[in-house]
């Protein structure tokens, strides 16, 4: 019978493989990292850009007003004129920015102008306008997911703010 004789590796040999493994790990974990921040980099703008949202470039309309206790009120009472045709309008820009008119007369006379953003989450448009005011407007969406309108509080009332989308 003979014994088997076992091989003694030459321990230099093992600590240069080990060492000509170690760039190669650091170089792949560093690629997974870099692919993964720009994978999630990727998934946050596409979340968040607003461009990307159903309510831009829209030209959005006053139809409706409430007051405090939610009660219909009449929408020319909201903006203190005795024509009812009136209608108030909100414009929102895929760059961030925005216009919103309430005045009556003509929109260079009360057009505000601001940025806002946009809380996918809880559907709020945070409004910060050029005259330093924040106002949260809310969102609505119908069961299909389409926006129904478009809540903005303006002094102590709420108005009702729709697109037509032909």
């Amino acid at each position: 019978m003979s014994k088997k004789k076992k091989k003694k590796r030459n321990p230099q040999i093992k600590k240069q493989k080990k060492k000509s493994l170690k760039p190669l790990i650091a170089a792949l974990c560093i690629t997974a990292g870099v692919l993964i921040v720009i994978i999630a980099s990727y998934l946050i703008w596409q979340n968040t850009s607003l461009e990307a949202t159903d309510f831009v470039n829209q030209d959005w309309v006053s139809v409706e007003a409430r007051d405090a206790s939610n009660d219909e009120v009449n929408i020319a009472e909201v903006y203190n004129v005795t024509y009812s045709t009136y209608n108030g309008k909100l414009g929102l820009n895929g760059d961030g920015t925005f216009t919103f008119w309430m005045k009556p007369g003509d929109e260079s006379d009360g057009t505000h102008t601001g940025t806002y953003t946009y809380d996918r989450d809880k559907e709020i448009l945070k409004m910060t306008f050029d005259s330093g005011d924040k106002k949260d407007f809310k969102i609505i969406r119908g069961e299909n997911g389409t926006i129904e309108r478009i809540e903005a509080p303006y002094e102590e009332y709420t108005i009702y703010f729709i697109t037509n989308r032909g």
